[in-house]
Order: structure tokens, then sequence, then C-alpha cells
């Protein structure tokens, strides 16, 4: 069974998401890497202070093991200048090998297929959502002359208690009943005109989407 454009949308979108995992990783290990001379060089100078220190004792193995990371560190990297305002501010050490360079072209070819394939389709990704949209407007529209129905109930119910705290002679206690604010009173009385006047409105979707049919629905 052949996919609907939305599901090779997703699927890209997917590529898109893992590329930019990717791409992430490898960023982090390239800064990472930037430090790497350092620490290997580090770890060599702590080696001779504690030897100096009497702190240990000397150990040709790990001298050598430390001075060939340093080897190693050094000749992975080179050194580059950083440009501010166009000139040289400083240098810095990188190694290429780990910039990251493939990852974010990996993921600007993953973007610019999924573009190529949205400015291709865009007419089928949009009519293959019309369907949800149109049941989220039933379902909304049911929802609010729901809502519409049980208002006029509460409304009759205040009613009711006014009209006996009066009888009562008890009007005082009517300042206990609940109300609406202005703007709850606003916002029903629009839904409820929309609902009236222009049901069509309430489908959440671009308007010449809609088949004239589903416009005098």
């Amino acid at each position: 069974m052949a996919s609907s454009a939305t599901e090779e949308l997703e699927g890209l979108r997917g590529e898109v998401h893992a590329a930019q995992r990717r791409a992430a990783e490898a960023e982090a290990e390239f800064r990472t890497s930037k430090r790497a001379p350092e620490r290997a060089r580090g770890a060599l100078v702590a080696y001779h202070e504690e030897v100096a220190a009497g702190d240990r004792e000397p150990d040709a193995e790990e001298e050598r093991t430390l001075r060939e990371e340093v080897r190693g560190q050094d000749a992975a990297v080179t050194v580059r200048p950083v440009f501010t305002d166009g000139r040289v501010s400083d240098f810095e050490t990188v190694n290429s090998e780990l910039e990251g360079a493939g990852a974010r072209r990996a993921l600007e070819d993953r973007q610019a297929e999924t573009q190529r394939f949205v400015d291709a389709r865009l007419g089928d990704l949009l009519a293959e959502r019309v369907g949800a949209s149109l049941g989220v407007a039933e379902r909304l529209r049911t929802a609010l002359e729901a809502l519409v129905a049980v208002d006029g109930e509460w409304s009759r119910e205040i009613g009711a208690y006014r009209g006996l705290l009066a009888l009562a002679r008890r009007d005082e206690l009517a300042e206990e009943l609940p109300r609406r604010s202005e703007a709850q009173r606003t916002a029903l009385a629009e839904w409820d005109d929309q609902l009236r006047d222009d049901p069509a409105a309430l489908a959440p979707l671009p308007r010449f989407l809609l088949e004239p049919d589903d416009q005098a629905a």
C-alpha cells in the first residue's frame, strides 16, 4: 500500500531530527577535542610534579604512555586563527577530523530534501488533513452547542435561587451566588454567534480548502 504524502513527510522529518542529533553530537565531540591536547599535557605535567614532590615513584611505562598521548593529540590538531571583525584576535587548536562538517552537510541535505518534498507535494499535504480538521470542527460544534445549552440551564438555576431569596427577603444572601466574568460572557456569546452565523469557520483549516458543501454546512 502506497504511503500518503503526510507519512512521507513524517519520515523525512524523522531523518532531519536524526541528522540534527548527529550534528549536535559531532559538535560536542569537536569542542571536547579542542581541549584534548591541553588535557594530555596537563596529565604529563602533573605526573612530573608528583614525582618531583615525592608523592609517587617514577614509572617509565606510564611516562612513555603520557608522552605518546601528548604527541598523538598534538599531531591530530592544527592551529588556526580566530577572526573578530575581520582581524585575527586569537588562535585555536582544532581536530579537523572531528569538526563535524560532514554531519552538518548531511543535516543540510536532509533539510533541503524535506523542503523540496513540501514544495512539490503541498497540495497533497493540505488535502490529506481536511478530513481530520472537519472531524475536529464537528466535535467542537457539538461541544459548543452543549455548552450553550448548559449555560442556559446554569442561568436559570441562578435565577431560581435569586427568586427564592427575594421571596424570603434575604436578598443579601444572593451575593453568595457565583458570577461569570464579562470576558466569559463575551466569549460564550461570540461562540454562540459563530455557531448560528458561520459554523464552517469552526474548522481549523484554511477556508480555501473547504468545498462549497462544507462551507454551507
